[in-house]
């Protein structure tokens, strides 16, 4: 009766893992889809200083003041996109720390389940 219970914890438990290591494989999957919405975004940011050195030569033939304004505007664009790349790449580094932690902890504790069933065992 008792190895009836520990055989159902421990399937209760491997269960519990094989859902949380799914869970990481789905978060693991999208942090690299992440990793590729970054690049596009490096991307995206690349082209847009390509586009911002583009309109700063052309306004460069107009007035001073013109070329200072659209300098403001491109830089205040640069800096939203990279505060929202970095605010997405260090939550998905937090997020993804989190699911390996339960990861481990997942692991440690079905070590220890089997540990105390063989133990039990002999």
């Amino acid at each position: 009766k008792k190895i009836s219970f520990l055989d159902k914890d421990c399937y209760d438990k491997q269960s519990k893992l094989e859902v949380t290591q799914s869970d990481l494989r789905i978060l693991q999957q999208d942090l690299q889809q992440r990793h590729i919405e970054l690049g596009n975004l490096q991307t995206a940011l690349q082209q847009l200083q390509v586009e911002r050195q583009q309109e700063k030569q052309q306004l460069l033939l107009s007035n001073e003041q013109r070329c200072e304004e659209v300098k403001l505007s491109w830089e205040t664009k640069l800096e939203a996109v990279i505060a929202e790349w970095k605010s997405k790449y260090d939550e998905e580094v937090h997020r993804r720390v989190s699911l390996e932690q339960e990861s481990q902890d997942s692991n440690l504790m079905r070590r220890k389940i089997e540990l105390e069933f063989n133990g039990e065992k002999r």
